[in-house]
């Protein structure tokens, strides 16, 4: 059995392409659906929540809205990323326009970015308990806003997979609570 991992450098949506194209048997990937012929096992979910310099205006509010954010400089993931999808999905759902002025395939590097005042960002919650929060805070956005972060397990539905796909399919399904097929 052999098992090779690799990375896109297109994130999620250079996952389910690599998958399309047979280069993948299976790939982790941050979206719930995609195009026809692909299936997706749900794995975990992070809400994603607003991270600002400690010193600014919005630190004082009990919840924020999309509005509120129009007109800001944000830090976010390159297009094609699930946090980005989810992200820019959302604000193009309230009809708020945004503003990406800083890309960053790390999201955990949007800590430091937002503490020297490049931007604010929206990142996943499953970051904070492990971060740096000094100079940052980390705010709640309104319940209008769908801002989930959906993790997945994504394979072709036409393909049998190799022994070892077969196996971490197995393995991924017996460990996570959502263990359900999605059809995308």
């Amino acid at each position: 059995m052999q098992l090779l991992m690799t990375a896109a450098p297109t994130g999620s949506r250079g996952l389910v392409t690599a998958l399309q194209e047979r280069r993948l048997d299976l790939a982790f990937v941050a979206t719930r659906t995609g195009p026809p012929g692909i299936r997706f096992v749900p794995i975990a979910e992070s809400e994603l929540r607003l991270v600002v310099p400690e010193d600014d205006e919005l630190v004082r509010r009990s919840r924020v809205g999309l509005p509120d954010l129009a007109g800001r400089s944000f830090i976010d993931a390159p297009e094609g990323y699930g946090t980005r999808a989810v992200i820019d999905a959302a604000f193009a759902e309230a009809g708020v326009g945004r503003r990406v002025t800083l890309e960053i395939n790390d999201l955990g590097t949007g800590f430091d970015y937002v503490r020297h005042g490049l931007g604010i960002a929206l990142l996943p919650d499953y970051l904070m308990p492990t971060s740096d929060l000094t100079g940052v805070a980390v705010l709640c956005m309104d319940d209008e806003a769908e801002l989930t972060w959906p993790v997945a397990l994504a394979a072709r539905a036409d393909r049998a997979p190799s022994a070892a796909a077969a196996a971490l399919e197995e393995l991924v399904r017996e460990t996570t609570v959502a263990g359900n097929p999605v059809a995308g």
